[in-house]
């Protein structure tokens, strides 16, 4: 017989938008303990992934020469022309980056 987890979701106060009135509601789930390790796997990459991604996303950029970021992106041949006029047009309209 397969081994199964119970998993109880506490009381989350949900509005319902017809009436705003504040509905309380508990669910129950039962998931087999392989599937319960392979959700949590998963749930504990992603968490590890947001918290690097943010550190990255509030860092400034290695270098504000808009110059620079083309010649470097140019240099892959990942990108075509077409995207990088474009990506060059929108980081000249940027006050961050400088010529």
């Amino acid at each position: 017989m397969h081994e199964s987890r119970k998993l109880t979701a506490s009381a989350l106060p949900l509005t319902d938008n017809a009436t705003n009135a504040s509905i309380r509601t508990m669910n129950t789930i039962v998931l087999k303990t392989a599937e319960y390790q392979e959700l949590k796997t998963r749930a504990d990459a992603y968490d590890r992934l947001v918290f690097a991604v943010r550190e990255e996303i509030f860092s400034p950029p290695p270098t504000r020469n808009r110059a620079k970021i083309i010649s470097e992106l140019k240099k892959t041949k990942r990108y075509n022309n077409k995207f990088l006029e474009s990506l060059a047009r929108g980081l000249k309209r940027s006050s961050y980056f400088t010529s």
